[in-house]
């Protein structure tokens, strides 16, 4: 679980995180599609840096931290953490037309 790794606000910020990365619509959105679970070990990896970015994160829109950070900080890891995660479930196969049986 995350919150072996984090604390439950810095959860819930990453939780939030995923969502802004990949919003519900039509599709559902990061969290529902099971992009936290699929983080976990990700998470695991690099927990010290997760924690200092959850925490920054926590008071500053999403947009505000990518903007103030280079194109090599871990903000950006996190979006590509948060990306493949997302890609490599049913749920994006699915929204790409890729033909998905459960």
């Amino acid at each position: 679980m995350l919150t072996d790794h984090l604390s439950a606000r810095q959860a819930g910020t990453l939780a939030a995180l995923v969502d802004t990365i990949v919003p519900p619509d039509e599709h559902p959105g990061g969290v529902e599609a099971g992009v936290l679970a699929a983080l976990e070990s990700v998470v695991a990896a690099h927990v010290d840096a997760y924690r200092e970015i959850l925490d920054t994160l926590d008071g500053q829109s999403a947009a505000d931290l990518l903007a103030a950070s280079g194109p090599e900080s871990f903000v950006h890891t996190v979006v590509g953490h948060v990306m493949t995660a997302y890609y490599n479930t049913p749920t994006a196969w699915a929204m790409v037309g890729f033909a998905v049986s459960e």
